[in-house]
């Protein structure tokens, strides 16, 4: 994989000098080709589509873990307080560069984080309830993150996931794991990709001190899908039953296990760029694939 992508002359693919990635033309195209492929086949499964909010009950966001174990990469919604004199004081500190100066002004206790993955959503929904498994669901979110550096398309503050999540016994989400594990790696063949699946952990905070990061290194629960050896470009993940714990939610009168399979559709983009190289003629047609 080399370090910077190849030219982005007539791609669609426009990069800000934040990180961030614009897309348009064949870019776009190839985005959402991606994105109804993955929708498709989960449609095809009998998964339901959802659409969610960006933001996330601050509740939530801690009764799932998240504040526990990634308070790193928490991003929130701020707002400065209304009030006349605030809003005054805001504006006179604020400069041309950009960098908003918060020193001394009042903002509005945030109750909410942005979404950080786009399964979240789905366990709140659920909470409380008796489903009938399997149960599959599928939603494409905007995410956030704040890491320590931005690349476009690779790693960006925010970003685009597409997921398709399972409900259900252990033994349905185990056989929801495998069956995906199949159809990415024939995906990846077909398309010629380098990929691999490969054990993975998630970036807890305080990595090796944190109990849930070696239970994962003991255990793996989460397998990434490794563009060159190098960029992860989606995940397969087995919650077993932390979230039906959580949320109590239940299936076959118990305890509900879920699973689900991630795809960063920006970094999907740069991954078929950067092997298939910047001219459209050359990119793979994901419009015809089942």
């Amino acid at each position: 994989m080399t370090s910077d992508m190849p030219t982005r002359t007539g791609t669609g693919v426009h990069e800000r000098d934040d990180g961030q990635a614009v897309l348009t033309g064949p870019a776009l195209k190839l985005f959402d080709h991606i994105d109804e492929l993955v929708k498709r086949w989960a449609a095809t499964e009998g998964a339901e589509d959802y659409l969610f909010p960006v933001t996330l009950r601050g509740g939530d966001a801690y009764r799932m873990g998240y504040v526990e174990s990634f308070p790193h990469l928490l991003t929130f919604p701020v707002a400065i307080d209304g009030t006349e004199e605030n809003v005054r004081r805001f504006t006179a500190r604020q400069t041309e560069s950009g960098q908003f100066s918060l020193t001394d002004v009042r903002t509005r206790t945030p109750k909410h984080v942005l979404s950080h993955a786009a399964c979240s959503h789905f366990y709140p929904l659920f909470g409380n309830s008796d489903v009938d498994g399997p149960r599959l669901l599928t939603t494409r979110s905007t995410c956030f993150r704040s890491e320590a550096q931005f690349v476009s398309l690779q790693r960006q503050r925010c970003f685009t996931m597409r997921e398709v999540v399972c409900i259900g016994t252990a033994a349905d989400t185990d056989k929801f794991l495998d069956h995906w594990h199949t159809r990415v790696d024939t995906l990846a063949k077909t398309l010629g990709l380098p990929m691999t699946i490969e054990n993975a952990t998630d970036p807890f905070f305080g990595d090796s001190e944190n109990t849930k990061y070696i239970m994962q290194k003991v255990d793996p629960v989460k397998f990434e899908m490794m563009y060159a050896d190098e960029l992860a470009i989606g995940s397969l993940n087995n919650h077993r039953d932390y979230f039906g714990l959580r949320y109590d939610i239940r299936t076959a009168g118990e305890t509900a296990h879920t699973a689900c399979v991630a795809f960063g559709l920006e970094r999907w983009i740069y991954a078929i760029l950067d092997h298939a190289g910047p001219h459209a003629s050359n990119w793979p047609d994901l419009r015809g694939l089942d």
